[in-house]
């Protein structure tokens, strides 16, 4: 005999079915989102201009991929703090959060791409905001160790920064060693100039500053710093006490100086300790007039300012 289903055993099988997908659905929505999902949350909000949003995901996305050792696990943990401390610093404007951001991120994944890049902010950060240069000289003196693309724009900030810290001496070593292993660098001639102008910091050390300016001069004729070099290279014949050859340089500077009337004025106050007795509209008419014979006269001549022979 066959035996057929009864209409309640399949309606009791449906139910049962139905139930267990239920509680599959209910196992998903309840379920802690993976480090992926909160990277993807963060970025959703950055996108959507919601920066303290976007930290609270990357920062569940961190600690979530805390647990997870593998080399995807560390990859995602170093962008998650990565972003979050470049939002903390340039969207929210809070220094001290990204700074320790950034820590975290040095400190736990040091061997990363980010970890790089960390120190080079957080270095920004302490020099910028907190006023910590050495704490900056450390993060990039870190950073240029790992030799990365643009170590030459890294040394010329350290470089920078020892002049500002006042150690003379060592941004005179920065500098060196920038155009030792860099001399083809768009940065060469800035590095020439402020070596020169950390050794005119030095006593005892003024004649070698000139050098300098002298050769960047010669080295790099199309230099926008050509001005500027020539400008200091006036002052420091002056401090020398040669305001004769002080006159010179910045009479040459006066045609391509930004800010020519800055050089005029340094002429007629150098001008006016060789002849005291003469007046200040002396002192500029010879200033402008050993400007105009540097260029040939022809300014003058088109304005017709002077008579032709």
């Amino acid at each position: 005999m066959t035996h057929h289903p009864s209409p309640g055993h399949g309606v009791t099988g449906w139910i049962s079915a139905l139930g267990a997908l239920l509680a599959l659905v209910n196992v998903g929505a309840t379920c802690t989102p993976s480090a992926e999902q909160q990277l993807r949350a963060a970025r959703d909000a950055m996108y959507r201009g919601d920066a303290r949003s976007a930290i609270v995901h990357y920062e569940q996305a961190v600690r979530i991929a805390a647990d997870d050792d593998s080399r995807g696990g560390q990859i995602l943990r170093a962008r998650a703090l990565r972003e979050a401390a470049d939002a903390s610093y340039l969207d929210l404007r809070e220094p001290e959060r990204a700074a320790g951001l950034y820590r975290e991120l040095i400190q736990t994944e040091p061997a990363t791409a980010e970890a790089l890049e960390a120190r080079v902010s957080l270095a920004r950060i302490l020099r910028v905001d907190f006023r910590d240069l050495r704490g900056a000289i450390v993060e990039l003196t870190a950073a240029i160790a790992r030799q990365p693309p643009g170590t030459a724009r890294l040394r010329y900030e350290l470089a920078k920064l020892y002049f500002e810290l006042g150690d003379y001496a060592q941004c005179v070593l920065e500098a060196e060693a920038l155009l030792e292993r860099h001399a083809a660098e768009s940065l060469a001639d800035r590095a020439t100039f402020l070596k020169a102008e950390a050794l005119a910091m030095i006593e005892g050390r003024g004649s070698e500053a000139i050098r300098v300016l002298e050769e960047l001069l010669k080295r790099f004729p199309s230099s926008e710093l050509q001005p500027h070099a020539l400008y200091e290279l006036g002052r420091m014949r002056a401090d020398a006490g040669d305001l004769e050859a002080a006159i010179e340089e910045w009479v040459r500077s006066l045609k391509t100086h930004p800010h020519p009337e800055f050089i005029q004025s340094a002429i007629v106050r150098a001008r006016k300790r060789l002849d005291p007795g003469s007046s200040p509209s002396d002192h500029i008419a010879a200033a402008i007039l050993a400007n105009a014979v540097l260029d040939g006269l022809s300014t003058l001549r088109r304005a017709n300012l002077l008579d032709e022979p």
